[in-house]
């Protein structure tokens, strides 16, 4: 499997696809998806520079 996929109450989110995008996905870059798509609001600090 080459997605990375979460499940939010019963629905399946395809949060990151390394064969699309041909690379591994960074973990900054990871909690930066899944805070956009959980909170947006909410600040990472350090690791929430874009």
């Amino acid at each position: 499997m080459a997605a990375a996929l979460a499940t939010f109450k019963g629905a399946q989110l395809s949060i990151f696809d390394r064969k699309q995008k041909q690379r591994f996905p960074e973990i900054k870059e990871l909690k930066q998806i899944i805070r956009d798509e959980v909170n947006p609001t909410k600040n990472l600090g350090h690791s929430d520079v874009r």
